[in-house]
């Protein structure tokens, strides 16, 4: 018997599937050790599967969470036994719990845990984000608190327990309608990449692992040398997640990639990117969302309720320290006044005088500011997502933030597999993803489609075919034939015939 209680166990064991030998083999241990049936796949990420299963013994419901393969050696394994003994530790309302921790006589390793019936915060971010309608400060507020508490309770925990992909997906939002749920809070999971402070030295070697978007600029740093981070990154993470709930945007598609990792800066957040209702008080509250997400980990919140309690005073007008920036700002000697007449000219023509200097001053000031906030709002493109858009003019924006095809406005996005450059547009109830494979045999094995017709109108030929529930757009003329183009609308088909990728 090995520690997780099995007879046995192989290094390159590979979760079972239905309809193989080795699923009817894991339904019948499951069965027998847990009296658990009825198995449905609910979810699947980078280290497993997820499913649904019915406790006939207890007559609930359960998730049960199995490793995809330890195959590829034994990091995967030691995260996967490491969520288990986590979560098994951790006790809270608002943290899924596990039940049991095992490996089947065939060495899959699997745990049980608590099944949440509902959706994710993602999914509830992207709904809103289809209707337009940011979340309020009040929602926010109500929503997460609970989120808060369990990340200061494990915070505070010795050993500490630091989450790292604390996001959107990670976050459970309770069908509260269900008749059998037993959840009326959200629920934080997947502590897959966890560490505790004993775990430290062990893990920093790997430590820029999770998800880009959400994470924090000190975890960059730390892979170019710098010192391990600790809680700041959950803390940080969580703030992203306020951001864009309040705004509908995240942070990162407001920046290129390489300001992300290395030059991050606070953007400007005006009065009508919030809900309706907390308009009157944006100042405020763009205020407590920049010390949040302030680039030293110092000016920060020193805990995720601080966080939410300032954001409550701010939206309820009270006084909020002031937000520190994430960069130091420069400041300029003022120039001297221009000297007053003293020629004897009557005091109203000096008055005037004065006036109209006091006017032009004002209007630099004005134009000067206009320029720089266009220029924070709408980047330049840079690197590959720079060349993607040079070669996809009639499709893409020059800048970022800006209006492309159809009038959707477009953003830089996180890479996939084989992609060099992946550009994200949005709007009209349509998403465009432009992506960069770097060349045509690349794109054509990674981002094509089985199902492909040829379209042509002449001159001008593309490859079109079903992606899911998107259509794919290949152009194939040379130099253009590296990128593919994903969209994804109820119109994607006749969309895409019309798509100006040759002009």
């Amino acid at each position: 018997m090995n520690e997780h209680g099995s007879e046995h166990s192989s290094d390159n064991a590979t979760a079972p599937v239905p309809g193989d030998n080795a699923w009817t083999r894991f339904l019948a241990c499951l069965e027998e050790r847990h009296s658990l049936t009825d198995l449905t796949q609910i979810g699947k990420g980078g280290m497993g599967r997820v499913y649904r299963a019915r406790d006939r013994d207890l007559n609930r419901w359960v998730a049960v969470k199995v490793l995809e393969s330890t195959g590829g050696g034994p990091d995967s394994l030691q995260r996967f036994r490491q969520e288990s003994r986590i979560l098994g530790q951790l006790r809270h309302p608002a943290i899924v719990g596990v039940h049991s921790a095992r490996t089947s006589p065939e060495g899959v390793a699997y745990f049980v845990m608590d099944y949440v019936e509902g959706g994710d915060l993602g999914a509830l971010i992207a709904s809103r984000r289809s209707s337009g309608g940011p979340f309020t400060v009040a929602e926010t507020v109500e929503l997460l608190r609970p989120v808060a508490d369990a990340l200061d309770t494990i915070h505070r925990m010795r050993p500490q327990v630091i989450h790292r992909d604390v996001k959107p997906a990670n976050i459970l939002v309770p069908d509260r309608a269900h008749r059998d749920s037993a959840w009326n809070v959200p629920l934080l999971t997947d502590f897959g990449i966890s560490l505790t402070q004993d775990e430290t030295r062990l893990t920093s070697a790997g430590f820029l692992i999770g998800t880009d978007r959400y994470m924090a600029p000190e975890q960059f740093r730390s892979v170019q040398g710098g010192p391990v981070p600790g809680d700041s990154v959950d803390l940080y993470a969580f703030a992203l997640i306020v951001f864009e709930m309040l705004t509908l945007r995240p942070l990162r598609e407001t920046m290129s990639q390489e300001a992300w990792r290395f030059a991050r800066r606070f953007p400007e957040v005006p009065a009508h990117a919030l809900a309706a209702p907390d308009q009157s008080r944006a100042g405020e509250i763009v205020g407590v969302l920049a010390r949040a997400l302030a680039d030293d980990p110092s000016q920060r919140y020193a805990s995720a309720r601080e966080f939410l309690n300032a954001l409550e005073s701010a939206d309820a007008g009270a006084v909020t320290p002031a937000a520190p920036t994430a960069y130091t700002a420069q400041t300029t000697q003022a120039a001297p006044p221009p000297a007053i007449p003293t020629d004897g000219k009557p005091l109203r023509s000096r008055r005037l005088l004065l006036g109209a200097v006091a006017l032009l001053s004002v209007a630099v000031l004005v134009v000067g500011g206009i320029a720089v906030t266009d220029t924070l709002r709408h980047p330049d493109w840079s690197g590959d997502e720079k060349a993607t858009a040079a070669a996809l003019p009639q499709v893409l924006p020059d800048r970022q933030n800006d209006a492309g095809w159809l009038g959707m406005t477009c953003s830089a996005a996180d890479t996939r597999d084989g992609e060099r450059a992946r550009i994200t547009c949005r709007g009209g109830g349509r998403t465009l993803i432009a992506a960069d494979f770097g060349d045509a045999d690349t794109r054509d094995r990674l981002g094509s489609s089985r199902e492909l017709q040829e379209l042509s109108d002449g001159e001008c030929v593309i490859k079109t075919g079903p992606v899911g529930d998107a259509q794919v757009a290949l152009p194939q003329a040379e130099g253009k034939d590296r990128y593919s183009l994903l969209l994804a609308s109820d119109t994607a088909e006749e969309d895409l015939r019309g798509i100006p990728v040759c002009s």
